[in-house]
């Protein structure tokens, strides 16, 4: 399975506490082809309390409802560009869909991925 920068992925996402995990959508922000093999850096998604009025500056929210189906989400998701974990291809089930290239949609990436950035440095 090709996985690439900005898909949306279906994939074996670990709790904080890595004791447990949950199967649910991810952003891929960074393949890593390191000495162990290849591993996505992968954005946390959630369909629980998505709200445009209410989110963080770290949020990246896809509720619109033609880009939901061109990314195979069935419902309004938020990805979490401040919590990411390093997954292996076998903690990924699927490629569902690929960030488009609409200029709205990739300028509300780039700043919630700026801000993401910001907060990781401070």
């Amino acid at each position: 399975m090709k996985i690439n920068v900005l898909d949306i992925v279906y994939c074996d996402f670990p709790f904080r506490n890595q004791q447990a995990s949950k199967r649910r959508y991810g952003l891929v922000c960074e393949v890593i082809d390191g000495f162990h093999g290849v591993r996505y850096e992968i954005a946390y998604g959630t369909s629980k309390k998505v709200s445009r009025s209410g989110r963080r500056p770290t949020e990246f929210i896809v509720d619109q409802p033609e880009v939901m189906a061109l990314l195979g989400l069935t419902k309004p998701t938020s990805f979490h560009l401040d919590y990411r974990v390093k997954l292996a291809e076998i903690d990924i089930f699927e490629v569902v869909g690929r960030i488009p290239n609409i200029p709205r949609l990739r300028k509300e990436l780039y700043i919630a991925a700026e801000q993401a950035m910001k907060r990781s440095e401070g």
